[in-house]
C-alpha cells in the first residue's frame, strides 16, 4: 500500500438530508421590559342613544260599584297617565309589555255594604292574589296598599272585590284610583 495522496479540491454540495427529530423546550426566558405607551387613538363616533322603555299608568273609577259576584273586577273608568297604553280599560286589567320590577298601589273608599261584609279589595297577578286591601269595620274608610311585582311579558295585573255584595263609593274625584309603574326593566 503506497503513502496517502494530497487532499483533493472540495465537491459540490449534496442533498439536504432527511431532519432529526425536534429537540425538548428549552426554559422560558425572563419577562421583557415594558415598551413605550402608544399615541392615544382617535375618538370614535358618538353611539346611538339609550332607548328608555317606559310602563306607567294612573286610572280612577267615578262611580259606585257593588260586587254582584264573588271576584267580580273593579271597573275604572277614566285614565289620567297612561303611559305605554298597558292598562286596557275596556278589560279593567294592565298587560305587562316590557319584563321587569313594577310598582303598583291602590286605594278605594268603602262604604257599609248591604251585606254587611267587611270589604275586602284583592290585586291580582294572573289569578294570583298578591296583596289585599281589608276593612275590618264597614263604617266609611279609605282602604288601599301597595305591593312590588316582577313580572314578565304578558303577565297581568288587576283588582277585584272578594265576595258578591261588597261596594265601594267612587263618585268624587279621587277616592277610587289604581296607579303601577316600571322601576327597571330586567
Amino acid at each position: 500500500m503506497g503513502l496517502t495522496g494530497d487532499v483533493g479540491a472540495t465537491g459540490p454540495i449534496g442533498l439536504t438530508g432527511p431532519a432529526g427529530r425536534m429537540g425538548e423546550r428549552g426554559p422560558v426566558g425572563p419577562v421583557g421590559m415594558a415598551g413605550e405607551p402608544g399615541q392615544t387613538g382617535q375618538k370614535g363616533d358618538r353611539g346611538e342613544p339609550v332607548q328608555i322603555r317606559k310602563s306607567a299608568f294612573s286610572v280612577q273609577k267615578t262611580s259606585n260599584q257593588e260586587a254582584a259576584a264573588d271576584a267580580e273586577i273593579v271597573t275604572l273608568d277614566a285614565a289620567r297617565v297612561n303611559i305605554g297604553g298597558h292598562f286596557d280599560l275596556t278589560t279593567n286589567r294592565f298587560t305587562c309589555e316590557i319584563p321587569g320590577v313594577y310598582f303598583f298601589s291602590y286605594s278605594f273608599y268603602v262604604t257599609e255594604s248591604p251585606s254587611d261584609r267587611n270589604p275586602d279589595i284583592d290585586l291580582v297577578n294572573d289569578n294570583n292574589v298578591v296583596a289585599r286591601a281589608r276593612v275590618e269595620s264597614v263604617a266609611n274608610v279609605q282602604i288601599g296598599t301597595s305591593v312590588l311585582l316582577e313580572l314578565e311579558t304578558g303577565s297581568e295585573v288587576w283588582l277585584q272585590f272578594l265576595n258578591y255584595g261588597e261596594g265601594m263609593e267612587c263618585a268624587d274625584k279621587g277616592k277610587c284610583q289604581f296607579s303601577g309603574f316600571l322601576l327597571y326593566e330586567g
